[in-house]
């Protein structure tokens, strides 16, 4: 059972570093009702009862009563291994899922407060930079630095200027909301995030 597992490891690995994904997401600043589900705030306690299955019942006192070994391992196994890889795919998408879940929440009235003209031409002109913001999670509240956008949009350090004058026309439009500008502070560590009319304007260009 180890060895055609193993076989699968390595060919998944493999692929998985020819388009290894870029580690970017956004930093989250606050929290909010509605960011996880009931599920996600009782999975740290799931795997403390997963393991019940797999211990050896004579360790539990139930000398009569004995789990065979191949049954434990294969139960330990799976475990282990569904532990890791559902814990790394919650780590690498855990801020696009709580984006998402505040876009839902800004969404679902479908309000037109904040929509205009003018806002939905911002969001149309920019929708590289306003799609990526939503990829990284970068949504009401959570924010992306300037430099990891660029990261995420394959820029490079050279362009970071003319990335950091759409993301300020953006935010004239009040798109994006900006901190962290200041006297002394580098375009490329400014804090980036889309605001709720911002998404109301995305969602609304869907429906022109």
């Amino acid at each position: 059972l180890a060895i055609p597992l193993l076989g699968i490891a390595v060919v998944s690995g493999v692929k998985l570093l020819r388009r290894r994904p870029k580690s970017v997401q956004a930093g989250q600043a606050e929290y909010k009702s509605g960011d996880y589900t009931a599920i996600q705030m009782w999975a740290p306690f799931l795997p403390a009862l997963g393991w019940l299955v797999a211990i050896p019942l004579d360790f539990l006192g139930f000398e009569a009563l004995e789990t065979p070994p191949l049954i434990s391992g294969v139960f330990g196994g799976l475990l282990f291994g569904a532990g890791i890889s559902f814990g790394a795919w919650g780590m690498w998408n855990q801020a696009f899922r709580i984006g998402k879940r505040r876009i839902k929440k800004i969404t679902e009235k479908q309000s037109l407060d904040g929509v205009s003209e003018s806002r939905m031409e911002a969001v149309e002109e920019n929708g590289d930079i306003l799609g990526a913001l939503v990829t990284a999670g970068a949504v009401d509240g959570n924010e992306l630095s300037v430099a990891s956008l660029g990261k995420l949009m394959d820029w490079d350090n050279e362009e970071i200027p003319a990335l950091q004058a759409r993301v300020n026309e953006l935010q004239s439009s009040g798109v994006v909301k900006i901190s962290g500008q200041g006297l002394y502070q580098k375009a490329k560590h400014w804090q980036v995030t889309i605001t709720p009319d911002g998404i109301r304007n995305i969602a609304q260009l869907g429906h022109r």
